[in-house]
């Protein structure tokens, strides 16, 4: 059974990407993995993987999301171990969410694709996203 557009939006609204994914079908990950950019680490958490594909989160310590420049770079990053991936960033408030993922198409280069997300949005689109 799908999960619902409200019990969808309530994990999205309390950050628990973890008990999303998990009752999407995922399969539960723990890896952490830290990414050194120019002199700073951040440190992604594996939330879940299914068929190769693994979602991770960046909880910001410093408060911020990382630039759209960090996070390019963080992407390129981590594509090195991860070929599939979704990642997450928060913010410490958890007052904001950037979920960046690739598009890979044949014969055209990457391109990087984010959506934000605040609480006084409905989450509709990370809902039809996800349910794809």
């Amino acid at each position: 059974m799908p999960l619902s557009k409200q019990k969808f939006s309530s994990y999205i609204k309390e950050f628990n990407f973890r008990e999303l994914f998990n009752e999407m079908g995922w399969n539960n990950d723990n890896a952490f993995v830290p990414v050194s950019i120019d002199t700073e680490v951040f440190k992604l958490q594996g939330v879940a993987v299914k068929s190769g594909f693994k979602i991770l989160t960046l909880q910001s310590e410093n408060k911020k999301i990382p630039s759209k420049e960090a996070r390019k770079k963080i992407h390129r990053t981590i594509s090195k171990f991860f070929y599939e991936h979704l990642i997450i960033y928060c913010d410490a408030q958890k007052s904001h969410q950037i979920w960046q993922t690739a598009i890979r198409l044949p014969n055209k280069p990457i391109k990087i694709h984010e959506v934000e997300w605040s609480p006084s949005q409905d989450p509709e689109i990370l809902y039809q996203r996800t349910s794809g």
